[in-house]
C-alpha cells in the first residue's frame, strides 16, 4: 500500500507529517436504478470523487482475514454493496478500529439495512477515521494546538436479487479534512455476489469509484472466489472447510492479493485466517490476518487482527451486529 504523506501549511511555514505503512431486478431493480440516477444527478466535475485523504480508510483493510468482496453482514456493505441482501429483515452493525501507537489512527463503521420482502433491500452506512496526537509547532517545540486529520462518509445503499446473484449499489458522500484544508466528494459503488454454484461462490465490487469512472488512487476493484472444500470434524464438531482467493486492483494499476481459508461451524462459529500480499516502492510483503466470529442469539460478535510488518504493531477490528426484526 502506498504511504500516507500529509503536509499542512500555515502562513509561510510548513509542517510535514509522514505516516508510512504498507497497509499502515424488473420492479426489483428499481432501488438500484434509482441510486444510479441519483449519483449521476448529484455528481459535480470537481467533487465527483473521493477526497485524497480517503486513503486513510485503507488501514481498515489491514484487518481483512478474507477477501474484501466476500465480506458479509450490515457493515459488509462498506466493501461490497451486495451485502445489503444478507439480512432477513432489519439489521444493524458497528465496528471499531484500533491501530498501533506509531500509527495512532482510530475508526468506526456503522450500518443499518432492511430487507423489503423478497425483491429489494435498502440501507444506510456511515464511517469515520481520524489520526490523533498531531500538534502544530512553528519555531519552538511548544504545541500551538491540534491538527485535525480525518475522513468520513455517509452512504445510502440498495440491492436486489436475481436468481443466485445478489446485486447492490451504494452512493457515498465524503468529507475529509487536513488542518485548514477540507475536501468533499461523491462516489458510486456497485457489487455482486453469486452463490448456489455448487461449492463455489464469486463476488466483485468497486470501492470509492467515481460516477464517471475516472482513474483515482483512492479507487479499488475487488474480485474474489470461494470454494467449500468439504466437511471435517474439528474439536469433535462438524465444520465446513472453505478456501478463498481475492484480488484488489487499485485505480493506479497496482495489484494486491488475498489467500485465506476458514472453518464454519454452521452459523454459530467461524474462524478465518489468511495472507495479504501488499506491494509498495517496488517491494512486496505478505501480511497475516486472522478473525473469529460467533453468534449468540440474534447477535454476532466478530474480531479480526492484522499483523504488523516492519516493526509496526498489530491492528484490530472489533464488531457487533444484530438482526433486529425479521
Amino acid at each position: 500500500m502506498h504511504p500516507l504523506n500529509i503536509m499542512a501549511s500555515e502562513g509561510g511555514s510548513k509542517l510535514r507529517l509522514d505516516r508510512h505503512f504498507h497497509r499502515v431486478q424488473r420492479s426489483s431493480v428499481k432501488p438500484v436504478v434509482a441510486l444510479l440516477t441519483l449519483a449521476v444527478a448529484t455528481a459535480r466535475p470537481a467533487g465527483a470523487q473521493a477526497p485524497e485523504w480517503a486513503e486513510l480508510w485503507r488501514v481498515v483493510g489491514v484487518t481483512l482475514a478474507s477477501p474484501a468482496a466476500l465480506e458479509r453482514g450490515p457493515t459488509g456493505v462498506f466493501w461490497n454493496p451486495a451485502a445489503v441482501r444478507d439480512a432477513g429483515g432489519l439489521a444493524g452493525g458497528v465496528e471499531v478500529l484500533h491501530t498501533p501507537e506509531v500509527v495512532n489512527l482510530s475508526g468506526v463503521l456503522a450500518a443499518l439495512t432492511y430487507r423489503l420482502g423478497r425483491v429489494a433491500s435498502v440501507g444506510v452506512g456511515a464511517g469515520r477515521v481520524s489520526v490523533g496526537d498531531l500538534v502544530r509547532t512553528t519555531s519552538s517545540p511548544i504545541s500551538e494546538g491540534e491538527i485535525p486529520v480525518y475522513a468520513q462518509f455517509l452512504g445510502v445503499v440498495a440491492g436486489t436479487s436475481v436468481g443466485p446473484a445478489a446485486l447492490g449499489a451504494q452512493l457515498r458522500f465524503h468529507d475529509a479534512r487536513l488542518d485548514a484544508r477540507a475536501e468533499d466528494g461523491v462516489t458510486l459503488d456497485v457489487g455482486f455476489r453469486i452463490e448456489g454454484l455448487g461449492p463455489f461462490a464469486v463476488a466483485a465490487a468497486t470501492h470509492f469509484a467515481t460516477p464517471r469512472l475516472e482513474k483515482r488512487p483512492t479507487t479499488d476493484y475487488f474480485l474474489a472466489g470461494e470454494c467449500r472444500i468439504g466437511t471435517s470434524h474439528v474439536w469433535g464438531a462438524p465444520a465446513v472447510v472453505i478456501a478463498r482467493y481475492g484480488l484488489d486492483v487499485r485505480g493506479t494499476g497496482a495489484i494486491e492479493q488475498n489467500l485465506s481459508g476458514g472453518l464454519a461451524f454452521g452459523d454459530r462459529l467461524r474462524v478465518d485466517a489468511g495472507f495479504q500480499r501488499e506491494a509498495a516502492y517496488d517491494r512486496s510483503n505478505w501480511r497475516f490476518a486472522m478473525g473469529l466470529a460467533f453468534r449468540a442469539g440474534r447477535y454476532v460478535i466478530a474480531a479480526t487482527r492484522g499483523s504488523g510488518i516492519n516493526d509496526v504493531g498489530a491492528t484490530y477490528r472489533i464488531g457487533l451486529s444484530a438482526g433486529v426484526l425479521r
